[in-house]
């Protein structure tokens, strides 16, 4: 299985269209999120007619969510507060999202 294909040769180098950048950008993003090169292979050579990867991707697409939500959070408690006042001696929580 092959995530890219050169279009040709010039010499011993290989050549690439333009697209090919953009299957390079998809496949980083995708491997930071944590997808395997056999799933991201099997997710760029499926059919619309796919059902079972569609179900899959949904799922992870659930989970990405999820983890979207968990670093907005800490990312979000990381922030500086406005300027407390020595009479607030309340220590800020770590938001979990839970209400």
């Amino acid at each position: 299985m092959r995530l890219i294909a050169a279009a040709g040769r010039n010499g011993l180098r290989r050549t690439y269209t333009p697209e090919v950048l953009e299957r390079l950008a998809l496949i980083t993003c995708a491997r930071s999120a944590g997808f395997s090169i056999a799933e991201i292979g099997r997710f760029v050579a499926a059919r619309p007619t796919d059902a079972e990867l569609r179900v899959r991707m949904a799922t992870r697409a659930r989970d990405l969510d999820e983890q979207v939500g968990r670093l907005t959070r800490l990312r979000d408690s990381l922030r500086p507060r406005p300027s407390v006042t020595t009479t607030d001696r309340r220590v800020p929580r770590l938001q979990t999202g839970r209400r």
